[in-house]
């Protein structure tokens, strides 16, 4: 017997669901559990195990779509199911794109929750791992794309120029899964876009400190008419990971001088002097101070104070730290000079640049 956990904010609804001849011996499909909120349906997910999650859209503490995000990156239940009276195809093909399996009005009759069953049914099946029914493509699926994947993965590494226009060639064969418009397109293109970032994150994963995989994963530009938008969109956001690379990890092929560079991203905290650290790391101070430069195309005290400001920009977005925290925290005795210094470098003061960044709660960028 399949479990379902429904999350709903009403309990009439609920009860309507109950009532339909659709559970149990009717469908193979048990109701297991009720959630009247989408953060006690996260606990509930995290802690037992479902089948299928049918959610409204509209639910407090978490929405249906933060709902939908957490249970399809956590795999906290293979299908989703969204409950709802807003039927404009947009957000119909937002809902798809996040990973629902279904998207279905409020209020469904019997035969609407038998047929959905039926495919959920199937659908599960495949899953199974012993099933004989299993299938080696699913929707949405970019297996025959992995050598596309690694290649422009690691141009992205190497800095490589050529990785934005691979990206770009490639999705554009992964959107025409046919002729006309196609949502399957859409999810291919996600996915592709999802892998090659995770991956960069997990290979150079002192990103985390300057910035998050979730701000490239952002669905911000859904609301457009044409596919040729969404494909210009993945590749700007790509192009934006690739510049802050560029930015922050100067190239060069000296080992001493790739110490360097890595120990300076993963600790832009830590005390970043070149004598220190030449000591720490064993390496001869002479040397680095005579060669960083040539080898880097970057004086080693610009490059020290770009990180230590990316880092600043960092915690004033994801953070409560007050300026003169982050100021004490990157080494600034003078919380004044960071906020000039800041300032020159992004057009704003500390404050107002936290103001105007800050991610607020917005339901296109879920």
């Amino acid at each position: 017997m399949y479990r379902v956990l429904t999350v709903v904010t009403l309990n009439y609804e609920l009860n309507q669901l109950k009532a339909l001849p659709v559970w149990d011996e009717a469908s193979g499909f048990t109701l297991a559990g009720t959630a009247y909120d989408g953060q006690r349906a996260l606990e509930m997910l995290r802690n037992d195990h479902y089948d299928l999650v049918i959610t409204e859209l509209s639910l407090p503490l978490i929405d249906g779509l933060q709902l939908l995000r957490h249970i399809c990156e956590e795999e906290l239940c293979p299908i989703v199911v969204i409950l709802s009276n807003i039927v404009d195809f947009q957000y119909v093909r937002e809902c798809i794109i996040y990973g629902a399996f279904d998207y279905i009005q409020k209020m469904p009759g019997t035969d609407t929750m038998l047929e959905l069953f039926h495919r959920a049914a199937a659908q599960l099946s495949q899953c199974e791992p012993n099933s004989s029914d299993a299938k080696g493509a699913s929707f949405g699926d970019i297996s025959e794309f992995q050598a596309d994947e690694a290649l422009i993965v690691q141009e992205i590494l190497n800095q490589d120029q050529r990785a934005l226009p691979a990206f770009r060639a490639a999705i554009e064969v992964l959107h025409q899964v046919d002729q006309a418009y196609s949502v399957e397109g859409d999810v291919c293109v996600r996915k592709f876009f999802r892998s090659i970032v995770n991956q960069v994150f997990e290979q150079m994963n002192w990103l985390h400190l300057y910035t998050e995989a979730d701000s490239f994963h952002r669905l911000d530009f859904l609301w457009m008419d044409h596919r040729i938008h969404s494909e210009d969109a993945y590749a700007k956001k790509l192009e934006q990971l690739i510049r802050l690379i560029q930015e922050l990890c100067p190239g060069t092929r000296d080992a001493n001088i790739q110490k360097v560079v890595q120990h300076v991203l993963f600790h832009p905290e830590g005390d970043l002097q070149l004598k220190h650290l030449a000591s720490e790391m064993f390496v001869n101070y002479s040397y680095l101070s005579n060669h960083f430069s040539a080898q880097t195309g970057i004086n080693y005290s610009h490059f020290v104070a770009r990180t230590k400001m990316a880092r600043a920009a960092f915690l004033l977005q994801h953070s409560d730290l007050h300026v003169g925290e982050i100021s004490a925290r990157l080494g600034y005795r003078d919380s004044d000079y960071f906020s000039r210094q800041f300032k020159r470098k992004y057009g704003l003061a500390p404050k107002d640049f936290r103001r105007v960044n800050t991610p607020q709660f917005d339901y296109s960028l879920l």
